[in-house]
C-alpha cells in the first residue's frame, strides 16, 4: 500500500520572513496512513525495517513536488530527501521530478538533506548535489546543530540553506548556552554564504531573540501548523 496505494498524504508548513511575517516558501511534508505510521519518524523507520525506504521516500518526493506545483506556477517550496534515496536515484530522474518543465527550477525548489542522516563520508553525495545545484535546484542541510558530521557535511556540500534544528531554537530566550551555540552556527553560515532558517519556533520570546541575532527566516507553530 505504501508503494502503490493511496495511503500517503502531503501537508505543508509555511516558511516566513520573520521581519514582516510574509510567507516566502513552504515545506512540503509527507504523512502516512492514519494510525501509528502517520508520524514521519514511525513511517520511515517502518520502511527502513522492511527495506523499502528509498522507494517510499522517492514516492513521497514526487507527491510533494506535485502538490507544490498544484498550489500555483512558480511556487517556492522545500522538500526532504534521504541521503540513501539521493544516492540510489538517477540524478536525471530527480531533476525531472523537481524541475518545472515550463518555468525551470530557477530556485523555486529547495531539496533538504537531513544532517542527522549524513552517515559515513559526505563526499559521496557531492557529485549528486553539484549536479542538482547546477540544474537550478537549491540544497539545504536540515536539522543542523546536533549531528556528528555537521561541520564536515556543511563544508563539503556547501548548501545554499542551513535549517537550524528545533532543539537549538526552543528555549533560546532563557538559555544562554543555546544562544552561544547558535551564534557559532550563524558564523559558519556567514562564511558559507548560506541562508539560515530557524525551525521549531513556538513562542514570541524565542522569535524576538532570533530576530536580534539576525536570523531572517523561520518556521514553526508560531507561524502555522502543517
Amino acid at each position: 500500500a505504501l508503494l502503490r496505494g493511496n495511503v500517503l498524504h502531503v501537508s505543508s508548513q509555511p516558511i516566513v520572513n520573520m521581519a514582516d511575517g510574509r510567507i516566502v516558501s513552504r515545506e512540503m511534508l509527507s504523512r502516512g496512513p492514519v494510525g501509528a505510521l502517520q508520524r514521519p519518524d514511525n513511517l520511515f523507520r517502518f520502511c527502513q525495517e522492511n527495506d523499502i525506504l528509498p522507494a517510499v521516500d522517492l514516492r513521497c518526493l514526487k507527491m510533494c513536488a506535485a502538490a507544490a506545483r498544484a498550489m500555483g506556477p512558480r511556487t517556492s517550496y522545500h522538500v526532504n530527501i534521504m541521503p540513501t534515496t539521493l544516492l540510489q536515484t538517477a540524478t536525471a530522474e530527480l531533476i525531472r521530478v523537481l524541475l518545472d518543465e515550463q518555468d525551470g527550477a530557477d530556485g523555486h525548489c529547495c531539496l533538504e538533506i537531513s544532517e542527522q542522516q549524513l552517515l559515513g563520508d559526505p563526499a559521496v553525495l557531492v557529485p549528486r548535489v553539484r549536479a542538482l545545484q547546477e540544474a537550478g535546484i537549491r540544497i539545504a542541510i536540515d536539522d543542523v546543530g546536533f549531528g556528528n558530521s555537521c561541520l564536515e557535511g556543511l563544508i563539503m556540500l556547501h548548501p545554499q540553506v542551513m535549517k537550524v534544528d528545533k532543539r537549538l531554537v526552543r528555549g533560546l530566550a532563557v538559555d544562554p548556552e543555546l544562544r552561544r551555540t547558535l551564534e557559532r552556527l550563524l558564523r559558519v553560515a556567514d562564511v558559507l554564504g548560506a541562508e539560515v532558517v530557524a525551525e521549531g519556533i513556538e513562542n514570541t520570546e524565542d522569535y524576538h531573540v532570533l530576530l536580534e541575532m539576525g536570523v531572517r527566516f523561520g518556521q514553526g507553530y508560531l507561524f502555522g501548523r502543517p
